[in-house]
């Protein structure tokens, strides 16, 4: 797969200054997320505000796209994958684990057939979802912004979304290490009222700007 180190090009304040930049529409959508999942996944509201999140964020491509109505039947069945991911983050992929390769799989054969009407949500919308239904811990999105930061190519599978959050986490860990703070540290400085997970962190910092 193609890769180009990113976050470790970067120094802490250009990665602060990504984060300023990031689409403050965006920024909004995910605060109402947030605060709305907390009711529960398969709550009503959660479900709508979940559709209508990831109808924003345009995961359906193609002049027939839209997301489902029946998007909600798929968050049940992604439950007990979730609930298996439970304390697994975008760090953990450094070196996942078979268990967590194969909950990766599992949540990709749910989505990927349930997100849109008229075809696949291949990539763009499975990793969107995943990060939505994680509340941020797993991410980013890989849409054509954070793939572009990235060098990356198009996401076609379940193993190429889990190598590719395994070369971004790895790329994570060489910037933290190399400057002795964390992103979660580095967000707190720019949205010191937000607590922000680390795959919607890393997201933020290679997804859309905010226009002129």
């Amino acid at each position: 797969m193609k890769f180009q180190p990113f976050l470790r090009t970067l120094t802490t304040e250009q990665l602060k200054d990504s984060l300023r930049g990031f689409n403050r529409r965006f920024h909004r959508d995910w605060t109402c997320w947030v605060a709305e999942s907390q009711h529960g996944l398969t709550a009503p509201a959660t479900v709508s505000l979940f559709q209508a999140t990831l109808k924003s964020w345009n995961p359906c491509r193609g002049p027939k796209g839209g997301v489902r109505r029946s998007v909600g039947s798929a968050i049940e069945c992604t439950l007990p994958h979730l609930r298996a991911l439970s304390g697994v983050s975008l760090r953990s992929f450094v070196d996942p684990s078979p268990q967590q390769c194969e909950r990766i799989l599992q949540l990709w054969n749910v989505l990927n057939p349930s997100i849109c009407c008229n075809t696949d949500a291949g990539g763009v919308g499975v990793s969107k979802a995943i990060m939505l239904l994680t509340n941020g811990e797993i991410g980013p999105a890989l849409d054509g912004n954070v793939r572009g930061a990235f060098g990356m190519s198009i996401i076609n599978s379940a193993d190429d979304l889990v190598r590719a959050y395994s070369a971004i986490a790895t790329d994570l860990r060489d910037f933290e290490d190399w400057n002795d703070i964390t992103v979660e540290d580095l967000a707190r400085q720019v949205y010191p009222s937000d607590c922000i997970a680390v795959g919607r962190i890393v997201d933020m910092i290679g997804g859309p700007r905010e226009r002129a």
